[in-house]
């Protein structure tokens, strides 16, 4: 358990939960945008299922929940053997779709969920997330190098908190919150005490 989080090689093993901790928004706050930014290898696509749950028990897909033989390209570089940066987005203008990665690779970057993250907006953001990691289907493996939730809120003005991710089994520690300002652009985890 913990980061690295193995995913596969089969259906039903690796994955876990990763938990974002956002108790540090404050009370009446209300969600205005989601994005899940992951680390992430593996050598099948489809075979990796991403859902993520709010402390209010919304769930959304981030990934498909089925399998797909067509969507048959890695996450990462290197054929799904180097982690890479893929951030979960509304907004995103490509989807994880047959075809769209070059040698076999979803090139970095940002895509739209499976589900729309807008689920979540005009909840209260505050509490423990969690992502479900799954691999669901046989022969392929990869890993989640980390994983991070991001946050836009309102109390009046627009807000965003970036919140990493703790997968089980993970080192953990306590780490100073920053507030800056007298109405906080931004939330800051200073993390160079972690060994």
């Amino acid at each position: 358990p913990g980061f690295p989080m193995t995913i596969g090689p089969d259906e039903g093993e690796g994955g876990g939960t990763v938990s974002f901790d956002a108790s540090a928004i404050p009370a009446g706050a209300t969600i205005t945008k989601v994005t899940l930014t992951t680390d992430i290898a593996h050598t099948w696509v489809a075979d990796v299922y991403l859902k993520l749950t709010s402390p209010t028990a919304t769930s959304v897909d981030v990934t498909n929940s089925t399998w797909l033989n067509t969507l048959s390209s890695n996450f990462g570089t290197s054929t799904g053997t180097v982690p890479a940066l893929y951030t979960f987005d509304d907004a995103a203008s490509n989807s994880l779709t047959p075809g769209l990665g070059t040698a076999y690779d979803f090139p970095a970057g940002s895509y739209q969920p499976y589900s729309p993250l807008s689920a979540f907006n005009g909840a209260d953001p505050s509490g423990v997330w969690t992502l479900d990691v799954a691999d669901i289907f046989i022969s392929d493996e990869g890993k989640l190098q980390n994983a991070n939730l991001n946050i836009t809120y309102s109390m009046g003005s627009a807000t965003t908190t970036s919140v990493p991710g703790t997968a089980a089994g993970s080192p953990s520690a306590s780490l100073p919150l920053n507030i800056v300002g007298p109405a906080p652009d931004y939330v800051a985890f200073d993390a160079s005490s972690i060994p």
